[in-house]
């Protein structure tokens, strides 16, 4: 009867032998070899606790059964227990020295355990049990780099591929070695090896892939993913690569398709939810579409991990979700991190500066960089001193400038959350301030690990880090009134005027009269982030552009670069009886042409409910009224901030019906459109929205507040 059962099991019909197995155990439940074959086929069903259980019988009623502690091994393995899984592939050893698969097995486990010294020898007692077997040299060489010893791995590898020129293995494994070690024309000649000994194999084509593409050969890279995804339809992250490959190259139709066959491959793999999300709210400018895969990448990874942050920011962007529903998230994101102790405040001889950490992943060419150079140039270096943590990804001609006006400016870019928050705490800090919020970027789990004894958020984000270690977020009366401080977690500290204090670019060109004097035409526009142009702005802006039939409109925004993109805007403007002729769209475009364009327009409408906050600054800088109409979180008051601290108040609407009202009032008034035109730059230049000096003098105020209040 074993012999049946085992040979069902050995043909793949595991449903039979399983029963089968069952059968045997019915009448002879003490039967070891039955007990030990089922425990596998469990293993192999996916039930390895069950497999546990049966393996553990076996062996008790047959301790020195070498294979049933072999095998059990690989069950402790995968059930997370890798120490009793060494302790039995150890006494499987014992009674059979000369199996070096156990060994290889055993190194593995001792290489999850961090015990690579034990994992190399393991690993070299297999490979002398079986010299040049090439999965052995492959084995050794990953427990050598494991344990840091990488030029002892690159010898085994090197010795491996020229003993074994044709093992494929050997030389995809000498190819991923030194694309780890960044050296991609060396892994492209083994990694192309690998694909000539064995070109029917998937990975090896993903790998040739990869090495191509970090050397910007785009075109060869996309085809070996395609070839990889074509040999394996079930590779997701072969599939992902050929996205990512597509995306890069603006197919965005493509990109999709291939995100889409990650997801029936794996419809877990968070790579593939989160690019897919991530691409149909930056290129596709869809954020109910985006929401959901942002979300599953979200929920499938640990709360440090950037995927929570894309999914809180995305919300912001989508029509359907309340302002409540946002707050919501954020406190729950939040609440997934334990709370260590608060460190002790630091005695500091009197008068001496206070110590101000400010930490930002755009410390670049970004809207950073048009707020913060002004209150570093002013501040007072006898109240506070400024050390800049950066997280910058991609430093520019903007870091420079950056560094030049901080006292110490600190790249913890390379470090992980613990090294960082460890830097911070070393130097001593008074307060730690965070600049990104949940923007991309953002170092937020440094925080959570309170390296500074207070703590605040400012500046880029639109509402709360839902982190309790956050004490305060400093903001405005305008962009978050007191009947929204429910929405923060922290607490809530006024500027007396704006939260921003903008830097306006000195080679700005001069504001133009409104082009409707030439054009006996109005040309409404919005250089607002595609993203923020939902579908219910574009309703609103419809209800406008159908009352002036021969209006037109710009729409400027790296999205539309991409046919897809700009389809889905038409279509959408469609909807609302508008022929799509009328609107206008271009893509990316230097700061400098974005600032010319404006003399294209002769009104700006906002966006709801994200409105804008550069770009809307940029329009009145060049003399172009902006209308908005503000809304219950922060998000929705960038551009009304902005207007009612310069003394706009009448261009910032109570509802959808004043909006449209507004809108048409100026399209009619040419005379109220060119004294716009020549005098709201100079309104802006007299307003609190460039006045640096005392901008600084009320952020000085804030730090002693936060000091005496925490």
């Amino acid at each position: 009867m074993l012999n049946n059962a085992l040979g069902l099991h050995q043909s793949g019909q595991l449903v039979e032998a399983q029963a089968a197995y069952k059968t045997i155990l019915d009448h002879f439940p003490d039967q070891p070899d039955t007990l030990h074959l089922l425990g596998v086929l469990q293993h192999q069903n996916g039930d390895p606790t069950a497999a546990a259980a049966l393996i553990e019988k076996s062996i008790r009623l047959a301790p020195d059964f070498g294979p049933a502690h072999a095998n059990l091994g690989n069950v402790y393995k995968d059930l997370g227990r890798p120490q009793e899984a060494a302790e039995s592939l150890m006494r499987a050893i014992d009674l059979d020295p000369r199996n070096p698969a156990i060994r290889t097995n055993l190194s593995r486990i001792f290489g999850e355990m961090g015990h690579w010294d034990d994992a190399a020898a393991a690993a070299m007692d297999a490979l002398n049990m079986s010299p040049g077997d090439g999965q052995a040299l492959i084995n050794l060489a990953d427990m050598l780099e494991g344990g840091g010893k990488t030029e002892d791995a690159r010898k085994v590898l090197d010795q491996g591929t020229a003993q074994r020129p044709d093992d494929a293995d050997l030389q995809a494994a000498m190819g991923n070695f030194l694309l780890r070690r960044g050296e991609a024309p060396g892994a492209i000649k083994h990694l192309t090896a690998a694909v000539r000994s064995d070109p029917e194999n998937a990975l090896h084509h993903n790998a040739l892939g990869l090495a191509l593409n970090s050397l910007t050969l785009s075109d060869q890279a996309l085809h070996c993913f395609e070839t990889a995804a074509r040999l394996n339809p079930n590779a997701a992250e072969a599939w992902v690569n050929l996205a990512n490959a597509h995306r890069a190259g603006g197919a965005l139709g493509q990109a999709e398709i291939a995100y889409r066959e990650a997801l029936r491959a794996h419809p877990n793999l968070v790579a593939a939810s989160g690019q897919l999300g991530t691409m149909l709210l930056l290129s596709f400018a869809n954020a109910e579409a985006a929401l959901p895969y942002l979300k599953s990448a979200a929920e499938a990874s640990a709360p440090d991990s950037p995927h929570h942050s894309a999914y809180l920011m995305a919300l912001h962007y989508a029509d359907a979700v309340s302002a409540g529903d946002i707050a919501t998230a954020h406190k729950d994101y939040g609440m997934a991190f334990p709370d260590p102790p608060r460190p002790s405040p630091i005695s500091r001889a009197p008068g001496s500066p206070m110590r101000v950490g400010l930490v930002s992943g755009d410390y670049r060419r970004h809207a950073t960089g048009f707020f913060l150079p002004p209150l570093l140039r002013e501040r007072d270096p006898s109240v506070w001193s400024a050390l800049l943590y950066s997280n910058t990804q991609t430093p520019d001609s903007q870091t420079g400038i950056f560094r030049q006006l901080a006292d110490d400016f600190i790249d913890i870019s390379s470090l992980d959350d613990d090294d960082a928050a460890a830097r911070i705490r070393a130097d001593n800090l008074d307060i730690l301030i965070d600049l990104n919020g949940h923007t991309w970027g953002n170092r937020l789990p440094v925080l959570a690990r309170r390296p500074a004894p207070i703590q605040a958020a400012w500046l880029d984000y639109v509402g709360s880090t839902g982190l309790a270690q956050v004490d305060a977020v400093l903001v405005d009366g305008h962009h978050v009134p007191p009947s929204q401080e429910d929405q923060y977690r922290e607490t809530v500290l006024r500027f007396k005027e704006n939260l921003f204090c903008y830097d306006p670019p000195m080679d700005a060109p001069a504001p133009t009269p409104p082009p409707c004097l030439k054009q006996g035409t109005i040309t409404f526009g919005c250089f607002n982030a595609a993203f923020k142009i939902t579908p219910r702005t574009i309703a609103l802006w419809s209800q406008i552009l159908r009352a002036l039939p021969d209006s037109r409109m710009v729409l400027r925004s790296p999205p539309f670069q991409y046919e897809e993109t700009i389809e889905r805007f038409r279509a959408l403007f469609r909807s609302h009886e508008i022929d799509p002729a009328r609107i206008e769209f271009h893509g990316p475009a230097t700061n400098a042409e974005v600032l010319a364009a404006y003399g294209a327009l002769d009104l700006v409408l906002d966006s709801h409910p994200y409105s804008g906050g550069l770009t809307t600054l940029e329009a009145l800088w060049m003399g172009v009224p902006v209308v908005t109409m503000p809304g219950d979180r922060m998000a929705a008051n960038h551009s009304a901030a902005h207007l009612r601290t310069m003394g706009r108040a009448e261009l910032v609407a109570d509802d959808e019906d004043d909006f449209v009202q507004i809108a048409h009032a100026l399209a009619r008034d040419t005379d109220h459109l060119v004294h716009l035109h020549q005098n709201l730059r100079a309104e802006m230049d007299a307003s609190p929205m460039t006045n640096a000096v005392a901008y600084a003098r009320d952020f000085e105020r804030l730090l002693s507040h936060l000091i005496q209040a925490v």
